[in-house]
């Protein structure tokens, strides 16, 4: 009351008002808050335990893969029948895929190979466990989320130039193959694939490592050199290789389509497309080079890819 006796006016007004209103949206704060902090826990809790059964799924596989390992016989590969001497027998294999049932389909296609292997689900994680770890051979898809697969080969370039890599793909064809094979990636797998694919690309890899320069003297040994001298980003020695092969089969398409790529490489155009041409009157129906051709003679305006051709089809000739 005021010194008159008189009662003062209500004050529930507007400034009462809005406290309730602030309280209100103070306590939904708090609200979402709490929530978004417990979903995050739930995601963190999730993602560890699908990674911790993803890695206890691997060391079973790998565990079995050792047990179950018997002695070559006398119809085994190369590969078997050397097995103890193969370079990369003492190196790990890094599989960078951000589909899980991807890695485990790669674990479980190499798990014969006698060799351990590391899994990551993007080019970072990758990126990280190449630098604590060593590798022999780097499976790496070329679409990622995040570090795309072309960043992550720049990466691997710099860091270890010496790492093998084979580059999975979802497409027929590889973007930016020119780019990648100047970065030595020469070999591509594509989704969707089955696992004696992926086996025989390995061990093709592998036995590259093996091949002794001075006594080569066959034509697929001789390819499988020019590969190996593309990884390891000398284009002449490759160029030099793949001519010798063709002097000993000129009949076969896959070296011309090669021949074509290296010059492509190395920016001689001309070459590339005589090359891929020769490729084609030698097979009109050997896809490579003929998508190879279509590409190359629009590439200023279009760019494109570059195919290398299928080995194994080319053994079956």
């Amino acid at each position: 009351m005021n010194p008159n006796g008189q009662k003062f006016p209500e004050t529930t007004g507007h400034c009462g008002e809005r406290s309730r209103g602030q309280g209100w949206a103070i306590r939904q704060i708090k609200r979402y808050l709490r929530f978004i902090e417990a979903v995050r826990q739930w995601s963190h809790d999730v993602l560890m335990k699908h990674g911790l059964e993803e890695r206890t799924a691997i060391r079973e596989m790998q565990s079995k893969a050792v047990t179950a390992r018997t002695p070559p016989d006398e119809t085994s590969s190369v590969y078997e029948e050397e097995k103890g001497s193969i370079v990369m027998e003492s190196n790990s294999i890094l599989i960078i895929d951000d589909e899980q049932n991807i890695r485990l389909t790669l674990t479980r296609a190499l798990e014969n190979l006698g060799v351990e292997i590391d899994l990551a689900g993007n080019g970072e994680e990758g990126l990280f466990k190449l630098k604590e770890k060593e590798f022999g051979l780097i499976l790496l898809d070329l679409n990622m989320p995040g570090m795309g697969g072309m960043e992550m080969l720049r990466h691997v370039r710099e860091i270890r130039p010496d790492i093998r890599v084979i580059i999975i793909t979802a497409y027929g064809t590889v973007e930016r193959a020119v780019e990648a094979m100047k970065l030595g990636a020469v070999d591509f797998v594509q989704k969707p694939f089955v696992p004696d694919e992926i086996r025989e690309m390995v061990k093709r890899v592998i036995d590259r490592e093996k091949l002794d320069e001075q006594k080569v003297t066959d034509y697929l040994s001789l390819i499988e050199l020019a590969k190996r001298s593309i990884m390891d980003r000398h284009f002449d020695a490759a160029a030099e290789h793949v001519r010798k092969a063709i002097s000993l089969d000129p009949g076969r398409a896959e070296a011309f389509n090669l021949l074509g790529a290296i010059m492509e490489i190395r920016g001689d155009r001309n070459e590339a497309l005589k090359n891929y041409g020769a490729a084609l009157s030698l097979d009109p129906s050997y896809r490579a080079a003929i998508e190879n051709l279509n590409r190359a003679t629009t590439w200023r305006t279009r760019g494109g890819a570059v195919l290398l051709g299928n080995v194994d089809a080319e053994k079956k000739r």
